[in-house]
């Protein structure tokens, strides 16, 4: 990705950085596209001091956190039976 992000400070790096590197190759190569992307989202989220913050930062994990996020939407738009309500007195 030099040297269109090979001269920028990590911190500095924005998502439009990342897609405009990316597109001269990712119509003729999406494969190298893909991984080279991947690439960069280790090494930025490698810059994040925090490491919560960086597992949550990488991007290969966004379906699945989708998926997890709207099962539990889901369970919470379930409208609870009377029968399964307890009283908590």
């Amino acid at each position: 990705m030099f040297p269109t992000l090979g001269s920028m400070q990590v911190t500095k790096i924005a998502t439009a950085d990342v897609v405009g590197a990316l597109k001269p190759i990712r119509s003729q190569k999406p494969e190298t596209a893909k991984r080279v992307r991947q690439r960069i989202e280790a090494v930025l989220a490698h810059g994040i001091k925090d490491k919560a913050e960086a597992a949550y930062a990488r991007s290969d994990l966004f379906d699945k956190r989708r998926e997890l996020m709207q099962a539990w939407a889901n369970k919470a738009e379930v409208k609870p039976q009377a029968h399964n309500v307890i009283s908590l007195k």
